[in-house]
């Protein structure tokens, strides 16, 4: 059997639209409600042409529309939440709450964009996938060369969901060169013998700085250096260090003997956030994640207080209404650009900043936060700056810090720092992932997989597993990771999905804990955390101890507290 001539004009079509929008490097923020009806009712009539016998098979095995079709949800995720929440279409209630279905032009965006959004997903869920007869992945003329790319095919095998940045391991290489063509260097991570003092690391920085004739810095809790590499020198320096071909001119015996190998920097990344289907639900319902957990029982004795948060992430809009009360004059670091500047240009930290300390959406609203933007406006990063990011909590003294991010796989520079902050009494947080059971034979996320790093699951507001959340043995505690509202920069809102979501829900509530009590360390505070989980299924792997509590874990730390005194 064959396409048919117009299953393969939409499939056409498809791409020319993702193309369009990929080279328009227009923002959404540029449409008014008619501009947007119009380019969304184009893109439904195509989706919606999908409906063929042979185009869902090819839109599922073929990459290049797979991901035509990721970029298409975006831009419907971008658009919708821009027009809805433009002056034009926002309307309020008189509380001054927001109300997304105030305008007839807010409705009909909104249903719009949930009918896109929708019909794509048939053809990308993880049941579609499974229903694939057997011999398409094996006989199909566009995947003769599957070993281009291992870890998608594994991933379609699986019937796991395919996460739209991480979903081969070549599309990671390309967006890691792009990453580095952006900024102009690549980073190299040349580990030392744990025995190297702090001004020995110093030292052989500056000797390697003048013989490579590139920045070259230590980092101050672990045993590591950065080298940041030249375009097309990264290799000659790994071979420089892991032939062991240093010039002996340069070192001096004692610290030839502490260098150890090189390796280059690993990509980290946001996690997109899923489109939320909030047009059905409640108004009473909007922030049925504060609720779920406790958080307004907890309010009675803490909001957080004294407590401060590290955000690593895309950055913060700290101008935005709903947070702008938490941070000071130090608004944070911006590690991508170098400077005291950390402005959220994507909005995945802004977003995730809400959860924690949000007037209205945060879970710890009179917490502080300060911003480490260590991802870029495209939402990549470099583990390097990550280092460096974590390095700044531990020396800023913060109580939490917050990661809704992942990395290729395991890093011993990683293991090392994350374990510093431990050490140093903070409570890190990380999303357990959005890759279901993982990709290819790899189950675990990183850095949510590191010890003493708290994983986090998402649940919906049923306190069901999210078929998105990743399934490990790895996993620690679940939290609602479905529908969250909180903030985008421009002082706009928006409603997403992902354990990105789920994670500043733990990380808001250990700021309540911590406001409570700063001195207690970090095995006890993580043991009654797991013991104050409520139990909401029999699979460890899928929700770890439980859903969080606020209440029960601030009742238990007030307790400790009283026994004390």
């Amino acid at each position: 059997m064959r396409p048919s001539e117009k299953e393969l004009q939409t499939l056409e079509e498809i791409i020319r639209l993702s193309e369009s929008l990929k080279a328009s490097q227009s923002s959404a923020d540029n449409f008014n409600s008619s501009s947007a009806n119009d380019w969304l009712q184009n893109i439904y009539s195509a989706v919606q042409n999908l409906a063929g016998h042979y185009a869902p098979i090819l839109a599922l095995t073929r990459p290049e529309i797979l991901d035509a079709l990721h970029v298409i949800q975006e831009f419907v995720v971008d658009i919708s939440t821009s027009v809805l929440f433009s002056d034009e279409n926002r309307g309020y209630n008189i509380n001054g709450r927001y109300n997304v279905n105030s305008r007839p032009a807010g409705r009909q965006i909104r249903e719009l964009s949930e009918s896109i959004y929708s019909t794509i997903s048939e053809f990308t869920s993880p049941s579609a996938r499974q229903s694939l007869p057997n011999f398409v992945l094996d006989h199909m003329p566009c995947n003769q060369s599957k070993s281009k790319s291992p870890d998608y095919y594994n991933t379609l095998e699986k019937g796991t969901q395919v996460s739209h940045k991480s979903d081969s391991r070549s599309r990671l290489d390309s967006c890691k060169q792009e990453f580095n063509r952006q900024r102009g260097h690549s980073d190299i991570l040349l580990s030392l013998r744990p025995t190297a003092s702090l001004d020995l690391r110093n030292e052989i920085s500056v000797q390697l700085q003048k013989m490579l004739g590139t920045r070259v810095s230590a980092y101050s809790h672990i045993p590591y250096l950065r080298i940041q590499a030249g375009l097309g020198d990264e290799q000659s320096i790994l071979r420089l260090f892991n032939q062991k071909r240093i010039v002996s001119d340069y070192f001096s015996a004692d610290k030839r003997e502490v260098l150890g190998n090189a390796e280059t920097s690993q990509l980290y990344f946001s996690p997109k956030p899923i489109l939320s289907r909030r047009a059905r639900m409640r108004k009473s319902m909007m922030l049925w994640n504060l609720k779920n957990i406790g958080v307004y029982d907890a309010h009675a004795f803490t909001r957080g207080a004294g407590s401060i948060v590290l955000v690593l992430d895309t950055g913060a809009d700290y101008n935005h209404n709903e947070i702008k009360h938490a941070f000071g004059d130090e608004k944070g670091y911006n590690f991508i650009a170098g400077n005291s500047n950390p402005l959220d240009g994507d909005g995945h930290g802004t977003h995730v900043s809400g959860t924690i300390a949000g007037i209205d959406t945060g879970v710890a609203p009179e917490a502080g936060l300060l911003a480490g933007k260590v991802l870029s406006d495209d939402g990549w990063g470099s583990e390097a700056d990550i280092l460096e990011g974590v390095e700044y909590g531990i020396d800023k003294g913060v109580d939490v810090i917050s990661l809704s991010l992942d990395g290729e796989g395991y890093s011993r520079a990683s293991e090392l720092v994350f374990r510093a902050a431990y050490d140093q009494g903070i409570v890190v947080c990380a999303a357990a992932g959005n890759d279901h059971y993982g990709l290819g034979d790899d189950p675990y996320n990183y850095p949510a997989s590191y010890e003493g790093v708290l994983s986090i699951a998402a649940v919906d507001i049923n306190n069901e597993h999210a078929d998105f959340s990743q399934v490990n043995d790895r996993v620690d505690i679940s939290a609602p990771g479905v529908n969250i509202r909180s903030c985008l920069p421009g002082n706009r809102y928006a409603d997403y999905s992902g354990t990105s979501m789920a994670t500043p829900h733990v990380s808001g509530v250990m700021a309540l804990a911590r406001s409570l009590d700063s001195g207690l360390g970090n095995c006890d505070l993580e043991q009654m955390l797991l013991y104050t989980c409520k139990d909401i299924g029999d699979s460890a792997n899928m929700f770890g101890h439980g859903l969080i509590q606020a209440d029960q874990l601030v009742d238990l730390v007030k307790e400790a507290m009283e026994e004390v005194v």
